[in-house]
């Protein structure tokens, strides 16, 4: 299942996720990270990921894989998780992700 959160995409309690031809594109161009620290990378270095938005956001998954996808131009990471057993990126693009230290391609 994924459903909308916070403009990125989320998937819920799961075993395997398989995400195929997909363009996930600027879906989280916007930043407004709730809690103590206004920015995800600084919330990353004293805390952890769990506020950070992203085009993809996983969360307790055993098992995930992008295969011939893009992931770009998030504004703090491209794909976040917790949890998450294993993530496994095939023949896809992650460019262009971020925008302060600490904020990166893939964080988990």
């Amino acid at each position: 299942m994924v459903e909308q959160k916070r403009g990125s995409h989320k998937s819920q309690v799961g075993i395997e996720y398989q995400l195929s031809y997909m363009n996930l594109i600027g879906n989280s161009a916007s930043q407004t990270v709730t809690g103590i620290d206004p920015s995800c990378g600084g919330n990353l270095v004293g805390s952890n990921n769990l506020s950070c938005v992203a085009n993809l956001y996983l969360s307790i998954v055993l098992s995930a894989v992008l295969a011939n996808s893009t992931v770009s131009n998030s504004g703090q990471m491209s794909t976040n998780g917790t949890n998450v057993t294993t993530l496994t990126v095939t023949n896809s693009t992650i460019s262009n992700n971020g925008n302060e230290s600490g904020e990166n391609g893939i964080t988990l």
